[in-house]
């Protein structure tokens, strides 16, 4: 990447810019940029169901699925997005949501194809509080975005309830931040999401390619590695606003 503006700012006072929905893990490939989650295939392992009792509000960490066991969870939908059968983004092949609880643990859930026009009327926003209960298990084992690295996803069912929840000292997000060196010497776990923060040192000029803008982005981390990611359309465009409207002041970035 030949980066065409380099910035020097000390990073005493910065900016703090956070870049979302970058769906999918480093490509072991390309150990810099955002993969789209839609069009891949996903794996859902035959699941057994876990029915919720109406007043144990169970932590995340705590779903282990048994016939004898009963939850009942109340989280904060931290992101949504959809799979797709093919390319082209015609059939909705399923709904994936990233879920947190009041001790930050995390989960993904599916809402399988046939259920989504059932389900998605609660789930328009994300950053929403829901009870869920009558969920049924699937193992965790998704492809290569995976959002979560707990043992099973939740998985909707024709009996799954959805209730609003009032709002509780829910986290929007817990990072786990990866070194870039992790990355760049290819010891990351590639099969999870993970999050990264660095400084931005330097920034390419925009490229529309297919009618999509594209730029390369360099940060640098605290160890001073640097990486180099890529950056399309709305999130191409955030960090350009950012850079030029405090060209006086570094920003560092979260690439979640």
């Amino acid at each position: 990447m030949s980066v065409a503006h380099k910035t020097n700012t000390p990073v005493s006072e910065s900016a703090m810019i956070g870049i979302s929905h970058l769906y999918g893990p480093i490509s072991s490939k390309t150990p810099a940029g955002n993969q789209i989650a839609e069009g891949d295939t996903t794996v859902v392992a035959p699941h057994v169901p876990i029915v919720a009792a109406q007043r144990y509000i169970a932590d995340i960490n705590g779903l282990i699925p048994t016939k004898s066991t009963h939850f009942n969870i109340v989280v904060r939908v931290m992101t949504i997005w959809k799979m797709y059968e093919t390319k082209e983004k015609k059939n909705v092949r399923s709904v994936e949501l990233a879920l947190i609880d009041a001790q930050g643990s995390k989960i993904q859930a599916t809402i399988p194809g046939r259920m989504v026009k059932d389900f998605m009327k609660y789930f328009k926003d994300e950053g929403v509080y829901k009870r869920l209960s009558r969920f049924d298990h699937g193992l965790n084992i998704s492809g290569g975005y995976r959002c979560s690295k707990h043992e099973y996803k939740i998985v909707f069912g024709s009996d799954t309830l959805v209730e609003s929840a009032v709002d509780l000292e829910i986290p929007n997000h817990v990072f786990e931040y990866t070194l870039f060196a992790e990355i760049t010497n290819f010891v990351a776990n590639f099969d999870y999401y993970f999050d990264l923060i660095g400084h931005i040192i330097g920034f390419s000029d925009p490229i529309i390619e297919n009618g999509k803008k594209r730029i390369s982005v360099e940060l640098e981390d605290e160890r001073a590695d640097t990486l180099k990611v890529t950056l399309w359309d709305e999130h191409a465009d955030r960090v350009l606003n950012c850079m030029n409207n405090n060209p006086e002041y570094p920003v560092v970035m979260i690439v979640h």
